[in-house]
């Protein structure tokens, strides 16, 4: 499909990396967090950089040029020090929802 139509760019993010490759004309780009970072416990291997930031974008007629960019005062917080707080895990005593 992305072939077929030419695509220049295919951007997504949530992964909490950021990654980009050129594979047969088409960029794929994940955007970094601006959040927090991910450790290998709780994210499996896969490419890309773990690192806070953001993603600018330069367009110039048809030529389009992301570049992955450090954001000013941005911490580097890492969820698996708060998981158990932001995502409690159900004790043995909390009643089943219904």
């Amino acid at each position: 499909l992305v072939r077929r139509h030419s695509v220049t760019l295919v951007a997504s993010g949530h992964l909490h990396k950021a990654h980009q490759i050129v594979r047969d004309g088409t960029r794929y780009l994940w955007a970094p967090a601006s959040s927090f970072l991910v450790g290998p416990e709780i994210q499996p291997p896969m490419p890309g950089e773990k690192r806070l930031g953001a993603v600018l974008y330069e367009v110039a007629g048809a030529a389009l040029e992301p570049s992955i960019v450090d954001v000013p005062g941005l911490a580097p917080y890492w969820i698996d020090d708060v998981i158990d707080e932001v995502y409690p895990r159900p004790s043995a005593n909390s009643a089943a929802p219904g």
